[in-house]
């Protein structure tokens, strides 16, 4: 899990995702999401 300073400064968490082959291209194109059937696992948390 990534954790960074929001702006009203709680923290944010976000997930690392393992994204199926079909979905890593329009995500990297700049979409700000995906669907839930476009993940494959979640990743083992960081800090």
């Amino acid at each position: 899990m990534h954790r960074e300073s929001g702006d009203d400064g709680g923290v944010i968490k976000t997930a690392q995702l393992k994204l199926k082959p079909n979905a890593k291209p329009r995500v990297l194109g700049g979409h700000p999401w995906v669907f839930a059937n476009e993940v494959e696992s979640l990743l083992p948390g960081g800090a």
